[in-house]
């Protein structure tokens, strides 16, 4: 990961290059380009990292270098590296260094070093026009340095700008002002009047949701109705973070109209804002003829902690049946036991709504008392509750139920292989370890990746040997799997073979090796190298 970041940092200079790239002035040479040199270069820039202080001279004599792009990869460095006493040479290399790709570099090395001292020049470059003859910055990184900088200097150009700028800078911008972190931007937008139809509402709506100040909801609210579906998304999402019990009544007349993303995050808002304004609406919804709306608000109730929810939602579902899916969805999730006789009395019944809830219901509540009940309705011939049912047993660990699900297994009902799969893997009864693999074998891709999981859960000596029959089998797709259940197994006894698949050919096969000694150790080595000391010490003990 980190040099996936560094790496993404060293491709943005170059991208801003090429694109801000100006031809050289008359008499200068333009670079040559050389491929072999780039990787020679990038492999000097992660030695660099790897070395840490040791690396300052050839650092410090990189940036002197007449190859551009090792100036670009030291300056990168520098700022990786934390070296903020060449905060005064880099500045100077941004003032001197004619070149577009240096003068990038040297800006985000700016940023990484939070240099302060750096803000003016960087704020008076944001206003500068590039030419042929004066190349400036890229402002988008610019802005970005700015934001890591977080210097509140920065503050009012950046708002200035956010104002003016085309719409691909403004997420920019707004990230910078975010990330600088001062609430008068905030202040500034509340003190906007009438703002036209150009003034940029997401970024505002973002902005407000991050650094709120009083009556923010008050300007965000409206933002709802906004006919741009990503301001309407932004206005729910900065509602959620706002906290904003006053946003309530609009945010549920809002979530009855939207669907998809909107919805989502109009979901995510009446959950952060968590209000008590907000049950008996979203109770009245658990009726709705749309069960996806239903079950949304059945989702919403569930993950809110204001008292009461369970008991409102007992009342409803006792007097109608109509709502046992969404109701029961929230009893189970409430633990709220007081449910259980009707529970099981309405599940009993089999043609009810809401079979399957119901039956997940009981799983949920972990009552040992319906497990019988659960039994009967996981071998139903209509099916009807029969998924719920299965995914209860199985979360109950519910070892007696294993014959049934081993006979449900060999009728292969499309309906229930997938719970039947994950269930007889959460058991983790070893008899099902047999067919679970007559199944591998037998099925294709559609249920060998929840056969694998199953199986690295349960685990077990036939498990080990059906993994190092696949992972030896010369297939790539089987190798591939059975890298897969390794990552998963917390087997003890594979550790060996684990470590024996380090020196594989194949690196995808060592890092599933890498995966499962750490999933199975909790030890949390990031390379081969430091795993091979591992297993060599461990040895000798």
């Amino acid at each position: 990961m980190k040099r996936l970041n560094v790496f993404s940092g060293i491709v943005f200079c170059a991208v801003v290059f090429l694109t801000a790239w100006v031809p050289p002035a008359l008499g200068e040479q333009a670079p040559a380009v050389s491929s072999k040199a780039a990787v020679s270069e990038l492999d000097l820039y992660y030695q660099w990292l790897d070395m840490g202080e040791a690396a300052v001279p050839q650092v410090k004599k990189a940036l002197e270098s007449p190859n551009w792009r090792m100036r670009t990869h030291a300056l990168l460095a520098v700022g990786k590296l934390g070296r903020r006493e060449m905060i005064p040479r880099i500045i100077d290399i941004l003032e001197t260094d004619d070149h577009p790709a240096v003068k990038n570099c040297a800006v985000t090395a700016l940023g990484d070093l939070t240099a302060a001292a750096a803000v003016p020049g960087l704020i008076a470059l944001l206003k500068e026009t590039p030419s042929p003859r004066k190349p400036i910055p890229d402002k988008r990184v610019i802005i970005q340095s700015l934001g890591k900088i977080g210097d509140a200097r920065a503050a009012a150009p950046l708002y200035a700008m956010l104002k003016t700028a085309p719409e691909a800078m403004r997420g920019d911008i707004a990230a910078a002002l975010v990330m600088i972190g001062d609430q008068t931007v905030s202040e500034w937008i509340l003190a906007e009047k009438k703002p036209g139809a150009a003034y940029p509402f997401l970024q505002a709506a973002m902005i407000l949701g991050e650094l709120p100040v009083e009556k923010a909801d008050d300007f965000v609210m409206p933002l709802l109705g906004d006919h741009r579906p990503q301001v309407q998304n932004a206005a729910a999402i900065a509602l959620g973070k706002m906290r904003s019990e006053k946003s309530v009544p609009a945010l549920i007349k809002q979530f009855n109209m939207a669907d998809g993303q909107l919805r989502d995050n109009i979901a995510a808002a009446l959950i952060a804002i968590d209000a008590p304004a907000a049950i008996r609406p979203l109770c009245d919804l658990l009726g709705h003829a749309d069960s996806e709306t239903a079950m949304t608000a059945a989702r919403i109730l569930s993950a809110m902690t204001v008292a009461g929810i369970d008991k409102k939602v007992f009342e409803m579902f006792q007097a109608d049946a109509a709502v046992n899916a969404p109701a029961a969805y929230i009893l189970g999730r409430k633990d709220y036991d007081g449910a259980l006789p009707v529970l099981r009395d309405r599940l009993a019944r089999e043609t009810g709504p809401g079979q399957e809830q119901m039956a997940e219901a009981l799983g949920l509540l972990n009552d040992a008392a319906s497990v019988p009940l659960l039994l009967n309705v996981a071998a139903r011939k209509s099916a009807n509750g029969s998924a719920g049912a299965i995914w209860a047993l199985g979360r109950m660990k519910v070892e007696t139920a294993v014959p049934v699900l081993l006979d449900l297994l060999r009728k292969k009902d499309r309906r229930l292989m997938f719970p039947l799969i994950a269930a007889l893997g959460d058991i983790g009864d070893p008899a099902a370890v047999k067919p679970l693999m007559n199944l591998y074998y037998g099925s294709n891709l559609q249920y060998q990746h929840q056969i694998a999981l199953a199986l690295a859960r349960i685990g077990g000596p036939d498990v080990a040997a059906f993994i190092k029959d696949n992972m030896e089998s010369g297939n790539d797709k089987r190798r591939r799997m059975a890298g897969f259940m390794l990552l998963k197994s917390t087997d003890a006894g594979l550790v060996p073979y684990a470590v024996s698949l380090l020196d594989d050919p194949d690196e995808s096969i060592r890092k599933y090796a890498m995966g499962g000694l750490k999933n199975i150790t909790g030890l949390d080595y990031e390379s081969v190298a430091e795993w091979k000391a591992w297993a060599d010490a461990a040895l000798k003990q």
